[in-house]
């Protein structure tokens, strides 16, 4: 939700990047430091945001009613969270090859506004509204999130059978289109007023920059060039005391004239 690589997905490709790079990057991290003391791994954060950007979109956020397509997505969204970050590790039993590494749970990060500003971020809204299904933990026989609903792939399957009825949902940032193939491509034309600040923002601290380049590499010029013979207050003080001193004189001759 923070950059827009991420912005720009549609709600399919969302929950792909839930079940492969999130589920990538936990098993590329700090597994084998743990795996010794025992202790299991808790991812520490997330959301059912995706894409939201707080200073541009306040106020369409606000006003964004919660449509049963987009309930869906969002309940799609946090389940295929659910099931990757609380998952067991998985071996290839012919080869003993680790497949993927085990996550023992999660915090959801809970953001809370006035009325439905930025719901996603609020997980007791979710359960409310229904599109925050209840804690696996919470059901008879403890089962994990992946046994009640299934693995992230089929989940991510689903979202993708129904991707055209869900594009409206996502605000892609920059905007995406799809193509002949159904392949997800950037499409032209403006990127928002957010991009527009970024870049003028890098540009003009960039000019600043090379100011101050330019300035240190002249003064440094300047001292090498000039030598002894430079400006120095300690060589002109003394005819600078005896300027002032005939200033003050011929201001006193003026008075008295006057």
């Amino acid at each position: 939700v923070f950059t827009s690589s991420l912005r720009s997905l549609d709600p399919s490709g969302q929950v792909e990047r839930v079940c492969t790079g999130e589920r990538d990057w936990i098993d590329q991290c700090c597994w084998q430091d743990q795996k010794p003391t025992q202790l299991g791994r808790i991812v520490g954060e997330w959301t059912a945001a995706y894409d939201q950007k707080p200073s541009e979109d306040l106020e369409n956020a606000a006003l964004r009613p919660m449509t049963e397509a987009r309930k869906n997505f969002l309940d799609s969204f946090v389940k295929a969270q659910m099931t990757v970050f609380e998952q067991p590790e998985e071996v290839n039993p012919q080869s003993g090859q680790v497949l993927t590494q085990d996550v023992s749970g999660w915090f959801f990060w809970n953001f809370k506004m006035e009325t439905d500003i930025y719901r996603e971020w609020d997980y007791l809204k979710g359960l409310q509204e229904g599109w925050i299904p209840r804690l696996p933990q919470q059901s008879k026989d403890n089962r994990m999130a992946s046994e009640i609903f299934g693995s992230c792939d089929s989940i991510a399957d689903e979202v993708y059978q129904h991707r055209h009825e869900l594009l409206g949902v996502v605000k892609p940032f920059p905007p995406e289109a799809v193509d002949g193939d159904d392949n997800r491509i950037h499409a032209d034309g403006q990127q928002g007023d957010y991009l527009a600040r970024t870049m003028s923002t890098i540009i003009a601290l960039a000019i600043v920059g090379c100011l101050c380049i330019i300035g240190v590499v002249y003064r440094m010029y300047y001292y090498h060039r000039m030598g002894d013979s430079r400006w120095s207050y300690e060589r002109i003080k003394e005819p600078l005391r005896g300027a002032r001193q005939a200033a003050h004189g011929a201001g006193e001759e003026l008075k008295m004239s006057v």
